[in-house]
């Protein structure tokens, strides 16, 4: 009797938890921004306040990224993802608690895990599906954009129907969606994925804060998060402004994620095979730049045309961005390591993002001057990815000199 193929069984589990856990690093926040209107009235926030919903998980992302990398050299890539969707999960229950400490707390707590899984993700990849890191890549971060599409169609519409929960429902309904990847992880067993043996991932970031190509790959990522994350937050509330309802306005953000999948899809892939990724990064960057533009200058009837040329730029910008970190390191140890780096001060800018575009809000009275900067970033942003899609390694200690 022929033994069972368990091998390829646990492959292909593998890969669905890898896809499954993926769908949860965005939901938590794209689920916020269609309720915002309805949690500021229900809670009596303001409107620097109701910004920090989608700026503390940003924030999150920047400060628990350091923990992450010497946490998956500790207990294996496996199991500190585990423990990331546990903290994801609980987090996303305790948000929908009575008052507005419980939301903000469950949305730390929330954000830790999805911060972990953030800069785990891209060596988890390395080091299981080394033989197709740019599809890998690109499925985790469509199944990520997809599932952060529906949480920002659906949750509005989600509070609208369940009687007596409103905003607490919209925002519930994801950890269920966490739950289930933490079971469908676990089934998985990852105990057997875990980085090769190498640094602690620590002790290598003062060589890599002084390499080029570490700061080229922060600043490409931290830039491209920045203007994601003031558009996610705000553009419901731009749509409004402009005559639309909320419930569209979350729909507008679905566009956004839905048009830029097809591309977010194929270029880590297509950018792998490529000797450099210099012009892929500058073209979706000034993208992004052009739609945001016309956002600031041209709204009304051009809003769905801004939102789509914005949407494909940033959803190329992303995967692009993890795709650049796995090529730019030689081994998983590494690629951890530097995309905690690279995450903790990117995203460290990118929470600057809605708290920015909300204060230029309230001091010129217009979204214009906001969005307009928030275009300027998006060309500055096209040099930086210039300059990390050259060949070339980010210099750890165990590697010399070498770029």
């Amino acid at each position: 009797m022929r033994a069972p193929a368990r091998p390829d069984r646990r492959r292909r589990l593998l890969v669905a938890a890898t896809l499954l856990a993926a769908a949860n690093l965005r939901v938590a926040i794209t689920s916020v921004p269609p309720l915002l209107g309805a949690i500021r009235h229900a809670l009596g926030l303001g409107l620097v306040e109701a910004s920090f919903l989608t700026t503390l998980p940003v924030l999150g992302f920047g400060l628990m990224a350091p923990l992450a990398a010497p946490a998956a050299r500790r207990f294996g890539l496996g199991r500190a993802l585990l423990l990331s969707l546990a903290a994801l999960a609980a987090g996303l229950a305790v948000r929908v608690g009575p008052d507005a400490a419980t939301l903000f707390l469950g949305t730390a707590v929330a954000s830790a895990g999805m911060a972990a899984g953030n800069v785990l993700m891209p060596a988890l990849v390395k080091e299981s599906f080394a033989a197709a890191t740019g599809w890998m890549t690109g499925l985790y971060t469509t199944a990520m954009a997809l599932a952060g599409a529906a949480a920002a169609g659906a949750s509005e519409p989600l509070a609208q129907a369940v009687s007596g929960l409103g905003w607490r429902a919209g925002l519930g309904v994801w950890s269920l969606l966490a739950a289930a990847a933490l079971l469908v992880w676990r089934a998985a067993g990852p105990g057997g994925t875990g980085p090769a043996p190498g640094p602690d991932p620590v002790a290598i970031w003062g060589r890599v804060a002084r390499d080029p190509v570490a700061a080229a790959l922060t600043l490409f990522m931290g830039l491209q998060s920045a203007s994601y994350y003031a558009v996610l937050t705000w553009l419901p509330t731009v749509a409004q402004a402009d005559g639309l309802g909320a419930g569209a306005g979350g729909l507008l953000l679905t566009l956004a994620s839905v048009v830029g999948m097809p591309l977010g899809l194929a270029l880590p892939a297509w950018s792998e095979r490529l000797p450099a990724q210099a012009l892929p990064a500058a073209a979706v960057s000034l993208c992004t730049a052009v739609g945001l533009a016309g956002l600031a200058l041209a709204p009304g009837e051009g809003l769905v045309l801004w939102t789509v040329l914005f949407g494909v730029g940033q959803g190329a910008s992303f995967p692009l961005a993890l795709t650049l970190i796995g090529l730019r390191t030689r081994t998983s140890a590494d690629t951890a390591a530097v995309s905690a780096f690279v995450q903790a001060l990117g995203y460290g800018m990118a929470a600057l993002g809605p708290v920015a575009v909300a204060l230029l809000r309230e001091a010129t009275g217009s979204w214009t001057a906001p969005i307009l900067v928030l275009a300027a970033t998006a060309a500055v942003q096209a040099a930086f990815g210039v300059r990390a899609g050259r060949p070339g390694f980010v210099r750890t200690e165990e590697q010399g000199a070498q770029a």
